[in-house]
């Protein structure tokens, strides 16, 4: 069977959805009242069905009161329930100006089921978005907020069965840049230490060299 989730005005809530378990689940971002759309993938046949719709069970909601939390520098586990709907938020305290980033790792989504992380604000509006690409399975969102207080982190995919993650948040701009403005500086005979704290990471340093020396 085939099932769409339509607002009153004709908009998709989710799209036509083709689901082997038959179950699909969906987050709605506001109250009202959806329609659910249910037929066959093969037109010209015809079949009984039952169904019912329930509120499905769930480690995070994506409000602020059912949200989880993560603090910078640390990290945050859930899952995503079956059905490929499910949204979970986490309370983040950012301060303005500053350079954050958030990934999540997961075994079973990938660019195949992209994973998908937003930055909501207090007013429920998105700031930032990143999803799971070829060639990165592990979607990085890196954002500097404009103004400090509590966000909201979400994590979503349309994987149709259940998928378990961990969320991880850090201080970006506690690292070494990938620019000459933001580059550590070599100093000749002394050791650096570092470390690539996420996927797609990339430190520069810059160095002063003499001509004719071999480095």
């Amino acid at each position: 069977l085939v099932m769409a989730g339509v607002e009153a005005d004709g908009h998709y809530i989710f799209p036509p959805v083709l689901s082997e378990a038959n179950y699909v689940t969906f987050t709605p971002q506001r109250s009202a009242d959806y329609f659910l759309e249910i037929s066959h993938l093969v037109r010209n046949v015809q079949t009984d069905f039952t169904f019912i719709a329930n509120v499905a069970a769930d480690d995070f909601g994506a409000t602020r009161t059912s949200a989880g939390k993560i603090d910078i520098g640390s990290t945050a586990s859930g899952q995503l329930e079956r059905g490929g709907g499910d949204r979970d938020w986490f309370a983040v305290n950012l301060q303005a100006g500053k350079d954050y980033a958030f990934y999540i790792e997961s075994a079973l989504l990938s660019y195949q089921w992209p994973a998908t992380v937003k930055i909501i604000d207090a007013f429920g509006a998105v700031k930032a978005s990143a999803s799971s690409t070829p060639s990165e399975s592990k979607p990085v969102l890196d954002f500097r907020p404009g103004s400090g207080g509590t966000y909201f982190v979400e994590v979503s995919s349309r994987f149709p069965d259940s998928a378990a993650y961990t969320l991880r948040a850090l201080d970006a701009g506690a690292d070494i840049g990938d620019t000459a403005a933001t580059a550590a500086s070599l100093i000749d005979g002394k050791w650096q230490a570092s470390n690539l704290d996420r996927p797609g990471d990339l430190d520069s340093y810059k160095f002063k060299v003499v001509e004719g020396n071999t480095y």
